[in-house]
């Protein structure tokens, strides 16, 4: 039997285990050792896994959806950082006796992510601390108020960041679960479908009424 998808065997394991309790089946499955209380305890699979999948579902959609905003604000902080050295270079041309680019340190845009948050305080810092370099500046609109708009991005950012890394981890862990249901499942099914072929081999339609199929 190739691969069958969970919802399938969830499917199927439901069928076999309702359809055991028949009167002509379960009596040919006591043979065999399945029990009333085998059968219950694999009954008992059922809602778990149901949960489990459904936490999954959940937690994925939140990984998501924090991916999505992760990168998001990202996009926004370095088209904003973009644009500051756009400033720099325009107040560099205007006021080149300020040396605003060297005085600045400016350099490429790290594509990483912390090395382009500390590059970014970093020129935000040096601005700040650098009179001449708020004067050239403020002649195009970038005043102390832009400063601390800038700095709440980053500050977004790296909370973005942290919330994405949560929502994967919390993802991973529900996968991680809900696998670990879903493979007892699968073990359970495997087992009544060889106890059904064995116990039923000779009756076609019962075997079918499992949800078995041909032996």
């Amino acid at each position: 039997m190739g691969y069958i998808p969970d919802s399938k065997i969830i499917q199927k394991f439901e069928t076999a285990t309702t359809n055991a309790a028949h009167p002509e089946i379960a009596p040919r499955l006591l043979t065999f050792g399945y029990t009333q209380e085998v059968r219950q305890a694999d009954l008992a699979l059922l809602p778990p896994v149901s949960e489990a999948r459904k936490v999954q579902q959940e937690e994925q959609a939140d990984a998501r959806s924090a991916t999505v905003a992760d990168e998001q604000v990202k996009t926004t902080g370095r088209a904003a950082f973009v644009q500051l050295h756009r400033l720099i270079r325009l107040a560099d041309l205007r006021s080149p006796q300020v040396e605003l680019k060297r005085v600045l340190g400016i350099g490429r845009l790290p594509d990483a992510e912390a090395a382009f948050s500390d590059y970014a305080t970093g020129l935000l810092d040096r601005i700040e601390s650098q009179p001449e370099a708020m004067t050239a500046l403020g002649y195009f609109g970038f005043t102390a108020e832009r400063v601390a708009e800038l700095r709440d991005l980053l500050d977004s950012i790296r909370q973005a960041n942290i919330t994405q890394q949560q929502e994967i981890g919390e993802a991973q862990q529900a996968t991680a679960v809900y696998r670990e249901r879903m493979d007892q499942l699968r073990l359970a099914y495997s087992i009544l479908r060889g106890l059904a072929r064995e116990a039923l081999a000779d009756d076609p339609q019962l075997l079918a009424l499992m949800g078995m199929g041909r032996v």
